[in-house]
């Protein structure tokens, strides 16, 4: 599992990585738009000082958090290295999410 202030990788998409910090754990809703949109998981809190800044994502923050920091919903893979670098994303260490029943109810 990731420790707080723990520098992790997550792939957004097909040639994006990106590095964050990672904070805590948090229960969330998956919000795929599937059959398992209502379920509950596991996500996590995330902080960089340029990719969730203001400029770069005009809206409102989620969970009334501040500038800078994210919530990754728990569909999103999350890694320990960056998964380009080695040439294969099947070689590199997942991050291990937490039981849902570990992680507080509350995201404060």
């Amino acid at each position: 599992m990731a420790k707080k202030g723990q520098w992790i990788y997550y792939w957004n998409s097909a040639s994006e990585t990106h590095r964050v910090k990672f904070i805590r754990w948090v229960r969330m809703r998956m919000h795929t738009g599937g059959d398992d949109t209502n379920k509950l998981g596991v996500g996590a809190i995330v902080w960089s000082s340029w990719l969730f800044s203001q400029p770069l994502i005009n809206r409102r923050q989620r969970h009334g958090l501040r500038s800078g920091y994210y919530v990754l919903r728990p569909y999103w893979e999350l890694y320990r290295k960056n998964p380009y670098v080695c040439g294969s994303r099947q070689s590199v260490p997942k991050v291990r999410r937490p039981k849902l029943k570990d992680v507080k109810r509350s995201i404060r």
